[in-house]
C-alpha cells in the first residue's frame, strides 16, 4: 500500500509541483515600505503551495509567461499587509472560478492601514494612493513586454491604478512601437469626477488604457462624504456619480456599470464579488485579448 502511495505521489503529485515551480501563477508585491521609486526596493514574492516566498524583480521577470494575461489587484483603504494577501487570494480564486482560460495575477499591496479617524485616515491615504501610483508606474514600465496586462483596483487601489497611468514614462527602447496599454477595471474609485477630464487630476492616464469598466454605486455610504476628503463642499466622487467633462473619444472607451441594485449602500469589495452582475463583466474586460493595431 505505502508503495502504491509513493507511485502515485511520484506519477501525479511531484510532477505537478515541478509544474507548479517552473509557472507560477500568483505573486504578492509591496510598496509598504519602499523608501524611493526604484522596482528594486519592491518587496516581491511568488506562491509556492500556499505560501509566498521572496524573490528578486529578476527572478519575477523572468517566470513571465507573455502569451497570458496577467492581472494587477490593487486593494482600497485600511488594509493591514497580512489582510492584503487574504484577500487578494480570495480575489484571485474568484477569477479562476469564472474562466477556464490560464493567467496570471499580482496582489498589490500598498501603506492603507488606518490612521486616525475616519475624515483624517481618508485624506491621508488619498495622497499615499497618489504618491505610491509612482511606484506601480515604475513597476509596470519593466513589463513594457508583455502584450496583455490588466488593472484592477477597488476605490482608493482604484485611484491608485489612475495615478500610476498618469505618471508612466515611455521606456521602449524602439521608437517604432507604440507604448503598452492596458485593460482597466475601476471599482467605486474614490477619486474626484472629474479626475479623467483632460484636464483633471489623472487625465494623460488615457494615454496608456485600452478600455475602462467603471463601475460605481450612486448609494455608497461612504463615497457619499468623499467631498469633505477634498475639502469643504468638495468635488463628488467618480465612484458614486461617474465621470464628468470627458473627452468625446474617451467616452467610447469607457463602459459604467451601476452595482446598487446588487450590492445596495455599503462599501464593500466582498458584496461586490460576489454579485454576478459586476464580476462578470469585469472578468470579460481583464482577460479578453488586446485590440489590433
Amino acid at each position: 500500500m505505502r508503495t502504491l502511495a509513493l507511485l502515485w505521489l511520484v506519477c501525479c503529485g511531484w510532477p505537478a509541483a515541478w509544474a507548479s515551480q517552473g509557472s507560477p501563477s500568483l505573486w504578492l508585491v509591496s510598496s509598504r515600505n519602499a523608501c524611493c521609486c526604484d522596482p528594486q526596493q519592491l518587496h516581491i514574492r511568488c506562491d509556492r503551495h500556499g505560501r509566498f516566498v521572496p524573490l528578486s524583480l529578476e527572478q519575477f521577470r523572468r517566470q513571465q509567461r507573455a502569451e497570458l494575461p496577467l492581472i494587477f489587484w490593487i486593494h482600497g483603504n485600511r488594509v493591514s499587509a497580512s489582510e492584503a494577501s487574504v484577500i487578494g487570494r480570495r480575489v484571485y480564486r474568484a477569477l479562476a472560478r469564472q474562466t477556464t482560460q490560464p493567467f496570471q495575477m499580482v496582489i498589490w499591496s500598498w501603506p492603507s492601514q488606518k490612521q486616525g479617524g475616519p475624515l483624517r485616515d481618508a485624506r491621508i491615504k488619498a495622497a499615499v494612493a497618489d504618491r505610491h501610483g509612482a511606484h506601480l508606474a515604475r513597476f509596470l514600465e519593466t513589463l513594457a513586454d508583455r502584450p496583455r496586462i490588466g488593472l484592477w483596483g477597488y476605490s482608493y487601489g482604484a485611484r491608485m491604478i489612475l495615478a500610476a497611468l498618469h505618471k508612466m514614462r515611455d521606456s521602449d527602447p524602439e521608437p517604432s512601437r507604440s507604448p503598452p496599454r492596458y485593460q482597466v477595471v475601476l471599482w467605486v474609485p474614490g477619486v474626484e469626477d472629474t479626475a479623467l477630464a483632460p484636464w483633471g487630476r489623472f487625465g494623460r492616464a488615457w494615454d496608456r488604457t485600452e478600455h475602462v469598466l467603471l463601475v460605481t454605486n450612486c448609494s455608497d455610504r461612504a463615497l457619499r462624504w468623499y467631498p469633505w476628503v477634498e475639502g469643504r463642499c468638495g468635488p463628488e466622487a467618480l465612484g458614486r456619480v461617474g465621470p464628468r467633462g470627458l473627452a468625446p473619444r474617451h467616452r467610447r472607451q469607457l463602459r459604467r456599470i451601476e452595482a446598487s441594485p446588487y450590492v445596495g449602500p455599503r462599501h464593500d469589495w466582498a458584496r461586490m464579488l460576489a454579485a454576478p452582475a459586476v464580476l462578470a463583466p469585469t472578468v470579460q474586460l481583464l482577460l479578453q485579448a488586446p485590440a489590433g493595431p
